[in-house]
């Protein structure tokens, strides 16, 4: 069998969507009726990128890499059957979320039940994701190191690509490269085009303020252009 695949992008957007969950339900907890207009438009519109990508890497899961697991590991049918009902019970949980995050920036709602139902919510949200993606890393993902070539792959890979919309790499490079240590964010130069590369340097300033605005004191550091 030949080189076996690089699996560094799963492993960081994973990485990325379970920390930024368990975010998102510490911030939604820690909202007041003070300060829930400023904190929830903040939360309403860094999250639309998060749901967005979401959507997409799970729509991607069950559309390419997962058909193509099925059919190389026969065995893995339980398991992909597994995730395709997690992907449906997130699927309502994230658009729950998004339309509780924008009843929350609304004044004339009423704050203390709609919070209650969002910190609810949110705080599900947190646990069937963490659950989900535990499940994958440890079970489901190692099998295309196992069973693909580097070059199949890539393909699927490849094919992927297609499948993502331009305007939201302007949410998703960013907010990957947070998550990434300092050996995998090299990698990722190292190995993704050019237009990877120029996303990141024209979006990165504009994240971080997002990140700042929506969970407060920022663990990502404006760069001075």
């Amino acid at each position: 069998m030949g080189e076996a695949p690089d699996l560094t992008t799963f492993t960081v957007l994973h990485r990325a969507m379970r920390a930024d969950s368990a975010r998102l339900a510490q911030a939604v907890a820690e909202m007041d009726e003070a300060d829930r207009v400023a904190r929830a438009t903040a939360l309403a519109r860094w999250y639309r990128g998060y749901m967005t990508e979401l959507h997409d890497h799970h729509h991607i899961e069950d559309e390419l890499f997962y058909p193509a697991l099925r059919e190389k590991v026969p065995g893995s049918g339980v398991m992909i059957d597994r995730i395709d009902v997690d992907h449906e019970h997130l699927s309502d949980l994230l658009d729950r979320t998004g339309a509780l995050l924008t009843k929350l920036a609304d004044p004339s709602v009423p704050f203390r039940s709609t919070h209650a139902e969002a910190v609810m919510v949110t705080e599900g949200l947190q646990a069937l994701l963490d659950a989900h993606l535990g499940f994958e890393d440890d079970d489901v993902v190692p099998l295309f190191g196992v069973h693909f070539t580097a070059d199949q792959y890539d393909a699927i890979e490849e094919q992927a690509k297609q499948h993502v919309d331009f305007k939201q790499l302007f949410f998703v490079i960013p907010w990957v490269l947070a998550h990434c240590t300092d050996a995998e964010r090299e990698l990722l130069f190292e190995t993704s085009p050019f237009i990877f590369k120029a996303v990141w340097y024209v979006s990165r300033n504009r994240y971080a303020k997002l990140d700042r605005a929506t969970f407060g004191e920022s663990k990502l550091t404006p760069v001075a252009v």
